[in-house]
């Protein structure tokens, strides 16, 4: 259970990352997202970028023990260099 699988959430997040990946450079699509999450993952352990992405998990409803695991989900993609880009409710 816990916040990646919040009935609906995977398709309301695709809906708006559809149109805002391409903004930033990514596809509008799943491999956009899975692109995303591997660059973020790579970035992760740089203090101020660790920092925006625990305040937008937070604007996002994250509770602490949520973002707590998000983090260690980074830290351990930054290690593998592999996304589940479904964990992480895209």
């Amino acid at each position: 259970g816990g916040f990646f699988q919040l009935p609906g959430r995977a398709e309301m997040a695709f809906a708006v990352q559809r149109e805002a990946l391409p903004i930033h450079g990514f596809e509008g699509s799943r491999r956009g997202i899975h692109e995303l999450l591997t660059r973020s993952a790579q970035l992760a352990s740089v203090p101020h970028v660790a920092a925006m992405l625990d305040a937008i998990n937070a604007k996002l409803g994250m509770e602490s023990d949520a973002r707590q695991r998000f983090k260690s989900r980074m830290n351990t993609m930054a290690g593998t260099g592999q996304v589940a880009v479904a964990a992480a409710g895209a």
